[in-house]
């Protein structure tokens, strides 16, 4: 009777015809590591095997899978979420930052301060993840994926505000009075709110969850990253080669399309009207 309670675990049959078959067995892989790069690589090892297998299968045993009962539900099944949640962060990336241009253009109302202010927050992203994957050793997992188009937000808010200042010192002579003018009206508001978040931010470390230290970390880094990109890469590149005047101001652009269409034209020599 024992011996037949542990068949039935791994044999299923009805009507003495065998429905199904498990073949149990153990690895070295700890079960926690199914949620970073290893699990990844283990799934992927599995999956390459029990392909194999389907293919020299005689009928009827083509349906072979492979599945992990100490975590279930949160293991090779985790990594495929982990997967999607990924693959839906690029995907984020490549619909958010033309949003963010576009928002950016209508901030700031030039083409040029969008665009400097773009890559600034593109090399926020990447410094972001980078910073986490080498001094953490933090994969992309679930909390990565969140944070990264969380990311795009919070770093947003420095550079539209000092962009948005350059912009109004039209009456500033040069590029670095303009820059100067920025820096001295809204330098001071960029630092401050840089520190409460962060501060913030910090308070999480002391949470026991690891979500929670994890989201703390990702929005430090990224307040940090954040002011030293728009106080130093943004501000620069404006000091340097920031627009003066109406170069690239699309409302400039937009009067002078509006203007040419409601010129009216002259009329031809003989053809003048005459009282």
């Amino acid at each position: 009777q024992g011996g037949q309670g542990v068949y039935k675990e791994v044999i299923g049959a009805r009507e003495g015809k065998v429905l199904w078959a498990a073949i149990h067995f153990v690895t070295s892989a700890d079960a926690n590591s199914l949620s970073n790069a290893r699990g990844h690589f283990i799934r992927d090892v599995f999956e390459e095997l029990t392909e194999g297998l389907r293919a020299v299968a005689p009928n009827g045993m083509t349906t072979v899978f492979y599945t992990d009962l100490e975590r279930p539900g949160s293991g090779f099944t985790w990594t495929v979420v982990e997967d999607a949640l990924v693959n839906n962060l690029f995907t984020g990336f490549m619909v958010c930052f033309p949003v963010v241009y576009a928002v950016l253009v209508v901030a700031t109302g030039n083409f040029l301060l969008a665009l400097y202010a773009t890559l600034s927050i593109a090399m926020i992203v990447v410094g972001v993840l980078g910073a986490v994957q080498s001094y953490h050793r933090w994969d992309l997992g679930i909390a990565e994926s969140i944070a990264g188009v969380i990311v795009i937000g919070f770093s947003v808010d420095y550079t539209v505000h000092l962009g948005h200042m350059y912009k109004e010192a039209w009456d500033q002579p040069s590029r670095e009075a303009k820059t100067r003018f920025a820096l001295t009206h809204m330098g001071a508001t960029v630092i401050g709110g840089g520190l409460t978040t962060g501060l913030s931010g910090a308070v999480l470390f002391l949470c026991t969850l690891q979500f929670f230290t994890k989201m703390g970390t990702l929005l430090v880094w990224t307040i940090l990253l954040s002011m030293a990109h728009a106080l130093l890469f943004f501000m620069a590149c404006c000091a340097v080669v920031g627009p003066t005047g109406n170069w690239g101001s699309w409302v400039y652009l937009l009067d002078s399309a509006v203007s040419m269409v409601r010129r009216p034209v002259a009329a031809p020599p003989g053809h003048e009207h005459r009282q």
